[in-house]
């Protein structure tokens, strides 16, 4: 079977790498088609990597100047005509011809692609739901809904990462003469989590220091992944008398400026970016894991934090939300809520 992906994201995660290996396995022959900008390319164009064929198309602006800053917020409000170009370049690829099915990675970006050519010559398509889709698209730009929503009319499946996005979009953007079609064709299916983690998995109960707290946050260091919201909790708990102690793990725009703002604090360490081994040896020195973004698709720290027996804190509907039951796993906050995770931590600490 030949996969053609339109994978956008291409560069900002492994998460496609592990996903692409794991289809090969299973007789897959795929070839990414990546529409980016020309500064993130780290491999010659069409090139085979691992068990992939990549195609990058670099038809965004690097975005390093205000001018190119300028064209690329243009382009976003100038959708259609904008993405019109980068179908014509994507309908030259003799790959077109030879898939089976195309696998758009997101609803909007990549999704239009494969509804154009889908429209036009018939090729099916299986369109996958993102955070960029739920909090960008459809939450601000309402003049492409009904695109989106005619995006997931016209495909074969359409793939929810998360139990959250779906019950999200289902109920506030999909009109109810289209909402029996939509339904029936929706899935919901996890990011895959590395085999690294499934083969280093927990097998003995981890033991508890019930008279201290170790946090964990895993991920990007910016605004949408709330490090300052975890930081609040840990405060607050010291302030309450429990002895607690904050790992930060990751790199990101925001770590030199909280890195600063917690230098006299030495219960936060700011461990940078870190390999699997560095990272599950952290993952084995806390209590908790912690991460209540304000946006996520799935969040796949979560898991492998529990691959390692941590409770986790997670946002309410986000990511990993609604997979299990409150207090199976963990227990979900609102993200810029300190005083809930500060309960949720103790709960977390004296239940899980």
């Amino acid at each position: 079977m030949n996969v053609l992906h339109i994978c956008s994201f291409y560069p900002s995660s492994n998460l496609y790498i592990n996903l692409f290996n794991e289809l090969y396995k299973k007789g897959v022959k795929n070839s990414v088609y990546i529409p980016c900008k020309p500064k993130v390319i780290t491999e010659s164009n069409n090139c085979i990597k691992d068990s992939s064929k990549l195609i990058y198309a670099p038809i965004c602006k690097n975005g390093d100047s205000i001018c190119e800053k300028m064209v690329n917020i243009f382009h976003q409000y100038t959708f259609c005509n904008y993405n019109t170009v980068v179908y014509k370049n994507f309908k030259k690829l003799k790959e077109v011809e030879k898939c089976d099915i195309i696998h758009a990675h997101s609803l909007f970006n990549d999704g239009y692609l494969a509804y154009k050519l889908h429209k036009e010559t018939g090729k099916e398509y299986i369109v996958a739901v993102r955070n960029t889709d739920v909090n960008g698209y459809f939450k601000i730009a309402k003049h492409l809904r009904k695109l989106g929503i005619e995006i997931m009319k016209s495909s074969k499946k359409i793939i929810f990462i998360s139990y959250s996005y779906k019950e999200l979009v289902l109920n506030n953007y999909v009109s109810k003469k289209d909402l029996k079609e939509i339904q029936e064709k929706s899935l919901v299916i996890p990011n895959g989590i590395d085999e690294f983690w499934l083969n280093n998995g927990l097998i003995k109960p981890k033991n508890i220091n019930k008279d201290k707290i170790r946090l964990i946050q895993v991920g990007k260091v910016d605004k949408n992944k709330n490090v300052n919201t975890t930081i609040k909790i840990c405060e607050e708990l010291r302030n309450q008398g429990i002895n607690t102690k904050l790992f930060v793990v990751g790199d990101g725009k925001l770590l030199n400026k909280l890195k600063l703002q917690s230098k006299n604090k030495n219960y936060i360490e700011f461990k940078g970016k870190a390999n699997k081994e560095e990272l599950k040896k952290l993952y084995d020195e806390s209590d908790i894991f912690i991460m209540p973004s304000q946006f996520e698709t799935f969040g796949l720290v979560y898991v492998e934090a529990m691959t390692r027996g941590l409770p986790i804190i997670y946002t309410r509907g986000q990511g990993i939300d609604q997979y299990f039951e409150d207090g199976v796993v963990g227990f979900p906050i609102a993200y810029n809520d300190y005083n809930e995770g500060v309960k949720s931590v103790k709960k977390n600490h004296v239940e899980l």
